[in-house]
């Protein structure tokens, strides 16, 4: 009986980090996708002139379009983020291994990283 008791709290204190390792990646990417939108709010007016959506250095602007196909970057992150934790939610409750957990979520704080320099780079070479 008292392993069993012991089993229990181990899958319990694992679930729980697992549960605040998802908030806490969740917090993270909201805090850096968030950054993206309002950098390109900030930055980016209205106008009838073309800018700069993709910046290669090999190459150097290989993609011209209007200004609002700038907030797909911040919009796909976004939907990124959705669907990734919307997946690590279904595995933890259908208690699939953590690791698996533990990488979605630092693959989409990753994401969030190069999509936010993405779009800081995109910015500059608008201005």
């Amino acid at each position: 009986m008292l392993e069993t008791k012991t089993e229990n709290t181990t899958q319990v204190k694992g679930g729980l980090a697992a549960l605040k390792f998802w908030w806490l990646t969740l917090f993270f990417c909201l805090l850096i996708n968030g950054t993206g939108w309002g950098l390109v709010i900030w930055k980016i007016r209205p106008s009838d002139l073309p800018v700069y959506l993709h910046y290669n250095i090999y190459f150097g602007v290989d993609l011209i379009g209007n200004w609002y196909q700038l907030y797909l970057y911040p919009a796909g992150g976004l939907l990124v983020i959705v669907i990734n934790y919307l997946l690590m939610f279904f595995l933890y409750r259908r208690e699939y291994n953590k690791s698996l957990i533990y990488s979605l979520g630092l693959a989409t704080i990753i994401l969030q990283a190069f999509l936010l320099w993405q779009i800081l780079l995109t910015l500059n070479a608008n201005i």
